[in-house]
């Protein structure tokens, strides 16, 4: 393990640079003319139309004490092997000038100047077995290492099914009401006023891991193609008005008389059809009136939706499922390169792609199943938090003060930088910060992603996979209900807290 320690003395150094700085002869023209620029860019901003969103965010605070923690370390266990180095997304040093790192500085420092606390993570360095043995370890050895741990979105809760974890309503201070939290990820993930999962703005990882659509708008303009953005906001954008968009947009490029990666498609997306179920209100684990949980599989339903998946993925010309063990760049390489309408794929790898090229792209969420599906619902890749219950009594009104201010801190200065890398601007026009408001609002853990321990929360990939595709849900379920019926006894068991 490696304790990262280096924020204090760049917290130092730059406490030294800000004194230097105010005491120098050109420190009341600088930040004068600082002001005047910032001023007239926001007032242009509001002719035309678009706003900040961190100043509209800015004065946003918690509900929290008046407190100084005189340097204390908040104590982060986590993993720079994690996620493509987690730890960056809510911890680092220094400032690079890049957008996002800065600000994750930004937040880091706030915690510092308003409560005296230092983010302090602490590198385990391994995998994720690895670094889920040495958590579950240092929880056995009654150790008090770590105010939080990170863990990855399916090993962490299973873990919590083994007792080492903390409800996160018995951690005072966490007002998880405030925008700062995952909504619909906490609602999910709570049983019996029981949650073991921290779902907020901690990190960014969860908005920059959203499963989305991306949309060439010059494609669609070339050929006269709609742009579905009203449909969106009017929630009439359904399953159905995506196929019908995708499902014969397709030319023979290379004239090979064969669907490959040298064509030119209207839909791609990968192999796993990852939280495809999800996104259509889809959750094999369900509720009663009493908030018990149910095994909520509709056969008839899931057998229709894969037909339809089916008819849509594998029977049309426009639709291309691409294997990532195959050519793990073609969905990014296709889409840069004009060859791709329309991809389902992570926000921030697309991302990376994107933004050196001239293409003119939308952001989408994935469609509802139909319009008797009340609300859109995203999914993302998150690497939730949790309390152990080896913490002190004593510690956890630190851990709850700092854990809150820093998802505050997290909605207020880190999500807004990433909106200004997503969108390639500071100021966004209101429709493109809606939209992605949007995709994030509606976004989240799955409680039956997360614990189901079957296969059938994976139905739509272990069916439909590129290898052998099959709309024989009825089988497959058939085979798995008396181990699925078990694992909900035992899961409904470890929600209960005597």
């Amino acid at each position: 393990m490696k304790r990262v320690m280096s924020l204090a003395l760049a917290i130092l150094l730059l406490s030294s640079a800000l004194l230097t700085v105010s005491c120098g002869d050109n420190s009341a023209q600088t930040t004068e003319t600082t002001t005047s620029t910032t001023s007239s860019a926001e007032t242009q901003a509001a002719a035309d139309g678009v706003f900040d969103l961190a100043t509209e965010r800015a004065n946003l605070k918690a509900n929290l004490p008046d407190v100084n923690f005189d340097g204390r370390e908040y104590r982060v266990y986590d993993s720079s092997q994690h996620g493509g180095n987690h730890i960056a997304y809510y911890y680092t040093d220094e400032q690079n000038g890049e957008v996002v790192n800065d600000a994750v500085y930004a937040a880091n420092i706030a915690i510092l100047d308003n409560y005296g606390a230092v983010i302090t993570p602490i590198d385990h360095g391994g995998g994720i077995g690895e670094f889920m043995n040495s958590l579950r370890q240092l929880i056995a050895a009654g150790e008090d290492a770590f105010e939080i741990a990170f863990g990855h979105d399916m090993h962490m809760p299973v873990a919590s099914l083994e007792g080492i974890f903390l409800n996160i309503y018995d951690i005072p201070y966490l007002d998880t009401e405030k925008p700062w939290w995952s909504q619909l990820g906490l609602k999910d993930f709570t049983v019996n006023d029981v949650c073991y999962m921290g779902l907020g703005y901690f990190t960014y990882m969860g908005l920059s891991t959203s499963r989305i659509l991306y949309l060439n708008e010059d494609l669609a303009e070339e050929y006269s193609i709609a742009l579905p953005y009203e449909d969106v906001f009017a929630g009439t954008w359904t399953l159905d008005k995506l196929i019908g968009m995708t499902k014969d947009f397709y030319q023979d490029l290379n004239g090979n008389s064969q669907k490959d990666e040298g064509d030119l498609f209207g839909y791609s997306t990968e192999a796993g059809l990852y939280l495809y179920m999800e996104n259509f209100g889809i959750n094999i684990i369900g509720r009663d009136n009493d908030g018990n949980l149910i095994n909520n599989i509709d056969v008839d339903f899931m057998s229709s939706a894969i037909e339809k998946l089916y008819g849509w993925l594998w029977e049309s010309e426009g639709a291309y499922i691409h294997d990532v063990s195959d050519n793990n760049a073609f969905p990014y390489d296709a889409f840069t390169n004009g060859k791709l309408l329309m991809g389902h794929y992570y926000l921030r790898s697309m991302l990376a792609e994107i933004r050196e090229t001239e293409i003119s792209y939308g952001l989408l969420p994935m469609p509802k199943y139909d319009e008797n599906q009340e609300n859109y619902i995203g999914t993302w890749y998150e690497y939730p938090f949790c309390f152990p219950i080896t913490m002190p009594e004593e510690n956890k009104e630190f851990a709850g003060i700092i854990t809150e201010a820093m998802c505050l801190e997290g909605y207020k200065k880190v999500f807004p930088a990433y909106y200004e890398v997503a969108l390639q601007s500071k100021y966004f026009e209101r429709e493109s910060v809606e939209m992605l408001q949007l995709i994030n609002d509606v976004s989240g853990m799955s409680f039956s992603f997360a614990y189901d321990t079957t296969g059938l929360s994976q139905s739509f990939a272990n069916l439909l996979s590129k290898k052998n595709p099959s709309t024989n849900f009825a089988s497959y379920y058939e085979k798995n209900a008396k181990r699925f019926d078990k694992s909900l006894e035992e899961l409904s068991e470890a929600f209960i807290i005597d």
